[in-house]
């Protein structure tokens, strides 16, 4: 499995263990490249969501 060496927070360590269990349930092989790329996209992803939700809303 890919290991991510440093964490900054508690909230990556999660992210990071959450998307390692998904690219697991697609059936991706351990330690392939493209099981790396999938983690480091779905953590790309949720550090943008993470960004725009820290933003104030229009909505509140």
């Amino acid at each position: 499995m890919p290991v991510i060496d440093t964490y900054h927070d508690e909230e990556t360590l999660t992210l990071t263990i959450v998307a390692e269990f998904a690219v697991l349930e697609m059936g991706v092989i351990e330690g392939s490249t493209g099981a790396i790329n999938q983690i480091d996209g779905l953590l790309a992803r949720s550090g943008t969501a993470n960004r725009a939700n820290s933003q104030p809303s229009e909505l509140s």
